[in-house]
């Protein structure tokens, strides 16, 4: 069930009933029995579940999730994100789609991942009446499936999807007044739910292509109010909100030209939850006051990733090169409109005695490049561990003016460790930890009266996974 809440001081806040992650348990592990009890790889009915799974998680998607800032999964955790050519099972949905060709028929996954930043924002001005406002601590549990059908598909195609739910601070919307210092990359975009879909096809013994969907939901919809002053009471009220699916796609490429080689490119499209509620009050027949609040929230860039991974004796090294688009940023501000007319200058279809416009703000974002690099390293059988490092430059200018979206470079550096059992089919246990350290920035302040005053950005954001995955 979708929940709206109005919170003063802010714009409305959209959450998620976590009933949706309850539900999406029972359908996947009712699918992982009927596999087991009639051999449904063979009789078609296990991709039937499959997709009845997915479907059923549908409504109200946003795939703008932590996977964005600290990755899909203990591995991708540990690796820093240097998955692009390396990736396989229900991992690839997020890394690069094609990667599901990899790995085995199919796996089913279950997760936790918690994460606690500690940022610091220092102002100038103690007494300024815009504080800064930081990220807060939260946790969430991740599911994910793969599966290869059989039959005439056997080895030509694969599916999977994944999905994250934060328990601590449900998916919600924030946009906070621009004047307040706050993380602009940290702030809001962790606490959401994640869910992607993808399929892959091998079009060669060595070359794989996968596609899928990015989802999200925004809302639109209207209020009105009749407010009778004589008889002090509202004469009629209504509100409708309409909740809308936007998409973006998701291309990925595997190549495989040798047994120690292989190449990863991947393509995810631009993302944001777009927002828009108008409301109009009427005074009687005497005044008109119309309201709307608009904005984007949740934006994430245009993504290209390019990987490349070499097979050693028991280690496997990968790089991954990412180029963010963050040039094409929205303003983040949310924009409030107001205008105030007479009932029948309303009428008359005259302008209003009073109307503000919004301003939205220009954040001055570039393209930036993000290198990723991880070693993975196999000791036996049953145990393999990996370190993983990536440098992320800010995309954003200092903020000097009025505005204080605030942001710095990053390094990042992940460990982790796997455990496979002797079983048949293997069940893998994988565990991920990430430090994230935002290289401290000054902002001085062009204008010396400025509320706010001087800043200094900094912070530690440290997260950690584990995940039980069976293979079957």
């Amino acid at each position: 069930m979708n929940m709206l809440r109005i919170k003063r001081g802010k714009i409305p806040l959209v959450r998620i009933d976590a009933n949706m992650l309850f539900l999406s348990r029972i359908v996947v592990d009712y699918f992982v029995l009927f596999n087991q009890r009639h051999n449904c790889f063979r009789s078609g009915l296990l991709p039937s579940l499959f997709w009845g799974a997915a479907l059923l998680l549908y409504p109200t998607l946003v795939w703008s999730s932590p996977f964005q800032i600290y990755g899909f999964g203990a591995r991708g955790i540990a690796t820093a994100g240097a998955r692009t050519a390396t990736t396989d099972s229900y991992h690839a949905v997020f890394y690069n789609p094609a990667g599901l060709m990899r790995g085995s028929n199919a796996s089913v996954g279950f997760g936790a991942m918690a994460i606690a930043p500690s940022v610091t924002v220092q102002q100038a001005r103690s007494d300024s009446p815009y504080p800064a406002i930081t990220p807060k601590s939260n946790a969430g549990v991740l599911l994910g499936a793969n599966l290869k059908p059989g039959g005439i598909f056997k080895d030509r195609i694969a599916l999977g999807f994944g999905l994250y739910q934060p328990v601590v601070r449900p998916s919600r919307l924030e946009a906070l007044d621009p004047r307040t210092p706050q993380a602009y990359y940290y702030q809001n975009l962790p606490d959401s739910l994640g869910f992607g879909l993808s399929a892959a096809v091998r079009l060669h013994d060595w070359v794989d292509l996968g596609v899928g969907l990015q989802m999200i939901a925004g809302f639109d919809g209207s209020g009105f109010v009749d407010i009778s002053p004589s008889l002090n009471q509202v004469s009629h009220r209504s509100l409708r909100v309409d909740f809308v699916r936007r998409y973006a796609p998701t291309v990925g490429l595997a190549i495989h030209p040798t047994s120690t080689l292989d190449i990863g490119i991947a393509y995810r499209g631009s993302l944001a939850f777009s927002y828009a509620i108008p409301l109009d009050v009427h005074l009687e027949d005497s005044a008109v006051v119309k309201l709307e609040a608009r904005g984007t929230s949740k934006w994430t860039p245009d993504i290209v990733d390019v990987g490349i991974a070499m097979q050693l004796p028991f280690a496997r090294l990968a790089l991954t090169v990412s180029y963010e688009r963050w040039s094409a940023a929205p303003s983040p501000n949310g924009l409030f409109t107001t205008s105030v007319s007479s009932s029948s200058a309303e009428r008359a279809g005259e302008e209003p005695a009073l109307s503000t416009t919004p301003i939205p703000v220009d954040l001055g974002a570039s393209d930036i490049i993000v290198p990723k690099v991880a070693y993975e390293m196999t000791i036996d059988r049953a145990w393999a561990v990996r370190l993983g490092y990536a440098y992320r430059p800010t995309p954003l200018p200092e903020p000097r003016g009025a505005v204080n979206y605030l942001d710095t470079s990053a390094h990042v550096l992940g460990a982790g460790a796997s455990f496979q059992t002797a079983a048949d089919p293997p069940l893998t246990i994988d565990a991920g930890i990430q430090w994230q350290y935002l290289v401290p920035r000054g902002i001085p302040k062009d204008d010396p009266a400025d509320p706010v005053g001087n800043l200094n950005f900094s912070g530690n954001l440290l997260v950690g996974s584990v995940e039980i995955r069976h293979q079957f």
